[in-house]
């Protein structure tokens, strides 16, 4: 999957997220979806990381999300802080 392919996966994911509510449980298919594009992103994009930002939050704010999706989704965080960082200092070593 390339970064082009999870930004179109994201876009769709941040388009439905208005969608999401306590009548379901939208966080585990979200996170299923996570678990393969965050891991294959290696150039994150300030784009990118802000559609990630935005579906964490979303699923985060679910009353739904169980204390194990909330665990998997800081997971996820974790690792895009980690690669932008990285990102980040592959353009600017002095940041």
């Amino acid at each position: 999957m390339n970064l082009q392919a999870i930004s179109s996966v994201f876009d769709v994911i941040q388009k439905f997220l208005p969608m999401i509510g306590p009548a379901g449980n939208v966080a585990s298919v979200v996170i299923d979806v996570l678990q393969e594009a965050v891991p294959l992103a290696v150039n994150w994009t300030p784009t990118i990381v802000q559609a990630y930002k935005n579906i964490s939050e979303a699923v985060k704010a679910d009353p739904a999300t169980s204390a194990d999706q909330l665990a998997k989704i800081e997971e996820f965080d974790a690792m895009v802080d980690a690669a932008f960082d990285a990102a980040v200092r592959d353009v600017d070593p002095d940041a």
